[in-house]
């Protein structure tokens, strides 16, 4: 792996980068490899990734979670 050293980093630009590592529970380093895997197209979307592991959890449960119990669980919830 190679190494880049970002200099003059504006800092807007790092409270944004910050901002989003932290929500995504990732290093600075790890957002923003993340962030330009998506900008050159080497990243799956975000929306397909999560899918994928929502099923690799559903796949290990010994019941199946469907869309209508996360519905009605939301529904209880807000109760």
């Amino acid at each position: 792996m190679a190494t880049i050293t970002l200099k003059n980093v504006p800092r807007a630009v790092h409270r944004e980068i910050k901002k989003r590592a932290e929500l995504n529970h990732r290093s600075i380093n790890s957002e923003i490899i993340t962030c330009l895997e998506r900008f050159l197209g080497l990243r799956v979307d975000e929306v397909d990734e999560l899918l994928a592991r929502i099923e690799k959890v559903q796949r290990g449960l010994r019941f199946l979670v469907t869309n209508e119990d996360i519905q009605a669980a939301k529904d209880e919830g807000r109760k």
